[in-house]
């Protein structure tokens, strides 16, 4: 700028837009003694000067004091950073955060004022969450009721992120009969493709089933109306299968992980071989 040719060389009095007098000043000492102080007041303001000149070590200094001081009070707002000035693992860290406090964060006052792409990018990172999958999914609903009419359009991106082979009948019974689950599905009937099929079989498959007692063949078991009421259109219905008793493999393996987010959806510890 000063020695290339540039029009600021002939200048007196050069005007350096995006950086302030102070975020100057800390990396003027941190050119000079190789340290800088960061703390809460200023670590925006040096951020984004060293994201100006592209001084990364600073960069990372300040990417680091953002990990170390994470809370639930300030993660949003610590995305919103990441987010602007592109600082992916940072970006990373606040997913990983939120999911290990999801239980905790999802009773938060702020969590019914998050927009959807936060939820999806955060859902969708894969990383490990604290509670149960159908706890997920009643978050997710609780969110989606508190304005019901302008979150419709979002749901669908965020039911994708919701493992529905981890929640079993039992549990999806207690989402089916509440509130939100009725708003839901008047508020989106098409979603309902999203779901999972208790039954993979075909319509005829499950009639004959029904007409059979042979043990070898699935058999319904509970077939369950979800109607959000009389008068609607909109059915949901849940059917029960028994499944046959599986055929005996030739090698006994041993169970490894099993359907966790986060992880490898099976794992083969190993085998169970017969000791001579």
């Amino acid at each position: 700028m000063f020695t290339d040719g540039l029009k600021e060389c002939t200048q007196s009095v050069i005007n350096l837009n995006g950086l302030t007098a102070s975020s100057i000043s800390h990396l003027i000492d941190f050119a000079y003694n190789s340290s800088i102080n960061i703390d809460s007041e200023n670590v925006l303001d040096v951020l984004s000067g060293a994201t100006h000149v592209q001084i990364l070590p600073v960069i990372t200094a300040c990417e680091n004091y953002l990990k170390d001081h994470l809370s639930l009070d300030n993660c949003v707002s610590t995305a919103g950073v990441a987010e602007l000035f592109c600082l992916t693992h940072l970006t990373h860290h606040v997913h990983n955060f939120v999911c290990r406090n999801w239980s905790t964060f999802s009773m938060c006052e702020e969590f019914h004022h998050l927009s959807a792409s936060f939820l999806v990018s955060v859902l969708s990172s894969g990383y490990p969450v604290n509670c149960k999958e159908v706890d997920l999914f009643a978050s997710l609903l609780s969110w989606f009721s508190f304005i019901t009419v302008e979150r419709s359009v979002h749901m669908a991106s965020l039911l994708r992120c919701i493992l529905f082979e981890n929640i079993d009948y039992e549990e999806f019974d207690s989402i089916a009969n509440s509130k939100e689950w009725f708003q839901l599905v008047e508020s989106c009937p098409k979603l309902l493709d999203l779901f999972p099929s208790v039954s993979r079989l075909l319509r005829k498959d499950l009639d004959e089933s029904m007409s059979s007692g042979d043990e070898d063949q699935d058999t319904i078991v509970k077939v369950t109306n979800y109607n959000a009421n009389l008068s609607s259109p909109i059915s949901v219905t849940r059917i029960q299968v028994r499944l046959s008793p599986p055929k005996p493999a030739k090698k006994c393996r041993v169970p490894g992980l099993v359907n966790t987010r986060g992880f490898h959806s099976t794992i083969l510890v190993g085998f169970c071989l017969q000791l001579l």
